[in-house]
C-alpha cells in the first residue's frame, strides 16, 4: 500500500529566446505533491547507465499529478526526469538522473 509521504516537486524549463546566447534555462516549478521514493532496481540501472546516465531516484506519483514535467527536485537536488512508466491506473513511475547528465 502506497502512503504518499516523500515531497517532491515537479518543473518544466522555460521556453528559451533564440535571441539570447546568455539565456539559463530556468526552471519553472510547480507546488509540491506527495510522491512515494521507491528503490531503483537493478535492470533499470542497468539500463541507465547504458544510456550513459546514473538513476538517483525513482518515484511514484499520482497520473493527475504529473503533466509531462521534465525535472524534480528532491531534498534540495534538482534532478532530470529522464523516463516514465505507468504502473497502474492510478500510478506512474518517475526515473530521475543527475541534471547534468
Amino acid at each position: 500500500m502506497a502512503l504518499w509521504k516523500d515531497m517532491l516537486v515537479l518543473g518544466t524549463e522555460a521556453e528559451k529566446d533564440n535571441n539570447d546566447p546568455y539565456q539559463s534555462g530556468e526552471i519553472i516549478w510547480g507546488s509540491p505533491l506527495f510522491a512515494n521514493r521507491q528503490p531503483v532496481h537493478a535492470s533499470e540501472f542497468h539500463a541507465a547507465q547504458a544510456e550513459g546516465r546514473e538513476v538517483q531516484h525513482m518515484f511514484e506519483v499520482r497520473p493527475a499529478e504529473y503533466t509531462g514535467e521534465t525535472f524534480a527536485r528532491y531534498d534540495g537536488q534538482v534532478y532530470q526526469i529522464y523516463r516514465t512508466y505507468q504502473k497502474a491506473e492510478n500510478v506512474i513511475e518517475l526515473y530521475l538522473s543527475d541534471k547534468r547528465a
